[in-house]
């Protein structure tokens, strides 16, 4: 008898937890559709594209998309909220490589090739296809960030042998593919926190904890790609001229840099309704010591790295790159 009962423990637990898994994904597509329209399309599309594509005569077979859930690390509202970002950035990577091969089957007269595109995915309504031109690694220009603004993902991305990752196999293009994912993990975030706010003070927690980090990948992919073409124009100048010349490379730079200025107005005004709602529970508000915090309890804000690579992509030594770009 004991037995049994262990082995009826044992599939119940089984049962409760794929049901808990089910209703999360049902509860993120639910999030997503309400909140944020732009991901939710996108997200439809990764898992509605077909498998095999037919591109001047060659046919090329793809993989079915991986699982959004492998990102989720509970299911909880507030840890779903937390995570969407997330599943949202990976999807965009997948909708991205996917999506040329969308387009360059429908133009029988193209010639571009299926191998050198991406798409740029800035929202529904505004997306480019780029042929990448001749790069570099990144890691070329690692030792040239620096000390003082070598974060969080410099290391992932810049200072890494991974000869597979994108930054490295296509340089610049792969930085702002990355820069283009941030921006939409960043704005499923911001577009959360109505969800975010009917949590309370938790809730409100989980926005700041979300989003502290992430925010900073504006000036700081910015920061890797202001020194790559400045190293480029310096040591390699075909492959700068490539680049430069390339518009709709700089269309998508201009059109993720817009949307994340907008962005970040967007995120300082949640943080004053933020610190309305906690100061009306009783409870002090204060950006303290590159935190904030709510009453006694702390939550990185990382503003000191930010502002210092903000502060770093405005010095002169971009000044040429700069002017080059809005050529």
């Amino acid at each position: 008898m004991r037995v049994l009962f262990s082995i009826c423990i044992f599939l119940s637990t089984q049962f409760v937890m794929t049901q808990n898994s089910s209703e999360a994904r049902a509860q993120i597509w639910s999030l997503l559709k309400k909140n944020n329209k732009d991901s939710y399309q996108m997200m439809q599309h990764v898992y509605n594209f077909p498998n095999e594509f037919s591109i001047q005569n060659s046919v090329i077979q793809l993989s079915e998309p991986g699982d959004f859930m492998t990102y989720v690390r509970g299911y909880e509202t507030r840890q779903l909220l937390e995570d969407i970002s997330t599943v949202v950035h990976e999807c965009t990577h997948e909708y991205q490589s996917r999506k040329p091969l969308e387009i360059l089957s429908k133009q029988s007269t193209s010639n571009k090739s299926a191998n050198a595109c991406i798409v740029y995915y800035i929202d529904k309504t505004e997306e480019y296809l780029v042929e990448r031109t001749q790069t570099f690694p990144s890691v070329q220009i690692a030792r040239l960030i620096p000390e003082e603004v070598r974060f969080f993902r410099y290391e992932t991305y810049v200072n890494t042998n991974e000869e597979y990752l994108g930054t490295q196999q296509h340089g610049i293009y792969g930085l702002l593919e990355e820069w283009s994912a941030y921006l939409n993990g960043f704005r499923t975030s911001i577009r959360n926190f109505s969800a975010y706010k009917k949590l309370g003070m938790e809730g409100l927690k989980g926005y700041l904890e979300d989003t502290g980090s992430i925010k900073i990948t504006y000036p700081e992919f910015k920061c890797y790609m202001l020194h790559y073409l400045s190293y480029a124009r310096k040591n390699n100048p075909g492959i700068y001229q490539q680049i430069i010349q390339n518009k709709d490379f700089k269309k998508a730079y201009h059109a993720i840099d817009n949307r994340f200025v907008k962005l970040m107005k967007a995120h300082e005004k949640n943080i004053a309704l933020i610190q309305a709602e906690v100061i009306k529970s009783g409870l002090a508000f204060e950006l303290k010591d590159n935190f904030y915090w709510l009453g006694n309890n702390g939550i990185g804000a990382y503003q000191q790295e930010y502002n210092t690579l903000a502060t770093h992509v405005s010095t002169p030594i971009f000044k040429n790159v700069l002017a080059d770009l809005k050529r």
